[in-house]
């Protein structure tokens, strides 16, 4: 399953049927204002996607930022990104 706000496949928020985009819009505090700053963030649009890989068991949620995000993230510091998630939980 994939959850982001891509406009090929965008997320719907389940209980209200709202783009997830919209509700991040009108709800920034989901993102947090840290990370909105970090990747200049607009419109509720995030410049990652979750992929969840098992409800069965506890596996590692990894995101990966889009190529433009990663060419910056690579330009400005080419060892902390290689290809590798930004962040795993």
């Amino acid at each position: 399953m994939w959850m982001g706000t891509h406009l090929n496949a965008p997320t719907r928020v389940l209980s209200t049927g709202h783009l997830l985009s919209s509700h991040l819009a009108a709800n920034p505090d989901l993102i947090g204002e840290s990370v909105i700053k970090r990747f200049d963030l607009q419109n509720g649009q995030i410049p990652f996607l979750f992929k969840v890989l098992s409800f069965d068991k506890a596996l590692p949620v990894q995101i990966h930022p889009d190529k433009h995000i990663a060419q910056r993230i690579h330009s400005t510091n080419p060892s902390s990104y290689g290809g590798k998630p930004l962040f795993m939980f």
